[in-house]
């Protein structure tokens, strides 16, 4: 589909959705939204939206209010590298539990390959060997804690699940 043209503050909107995906691993609010761009009516941020949807850089689900997918081919294959998906509540002990996907081997030798989805409670400490998900220059870690203070923790693992 060919992406119609967007105004300065749609594109402000789409920037800030794309970063709280990467950074919290799901879309804010409208609220958050409106707060980000210096909007003060919701309904303003709704207008944006559906603009966005209807030049096809978004895609929503009407029946949840924070499904925002980025229609944003090169976006979404970087994202693969970089993706958290959150826990309801409903099935989770942990209130902020989220998943992130493996990408790689490199956690092999304890039993995460690439592909598995892991799952964290977020949190920001961790003890000598946990399995910790990190920021390391932008990007998602999966790695063994080893003491270090200067890390940015994002959640310790909980969980593994294997698929085949």
């Amino acid at each position: 589909m060919e992406k119609g043209e967007i105004s300065p503050k749609q594109r402000q909107i789409l920037e800030y959705v794309k970063s709280q995906i990467v950074l919290r691993g799901y879309p804010p609010s409208v609220r958050d939204i409106c707060a980000a761009v210096n909007l003060k009516s919701t309904s303003s941020v709704h207008a944006h939206l559906e603009k966005l949807e209807a030049n096809g850089y978004i895609r929503r689900d009407p029946a949840k209010p924070r499904a925002i997918e980025i229609l944003d081919d090169e976006f979404r294959r970087a994202g693969r590298e970089d993706f958290c998906i959150p826990v309801p509540e409903s099935i989770s002990v942990h209130s902020s539990a989220f998943y992130f996907q493996a990408t790689d081997d490199s956690l092999s030798d304890v039993g995460i390959f690439a592909q598995d989805y892991v799952l964290f409670a977020r949190q920001d400490t961790a003890r000598d060997g946990d399995i910790i998900l990190t920021r390391v220059n932008g990007r998602s870690v999966l790695e063994i804690f080893h003491g270090e203070t200067s890390m940015h923790i994002l959640g310790k693992a909980i969980g593994v699940f294997h698929f085949f």
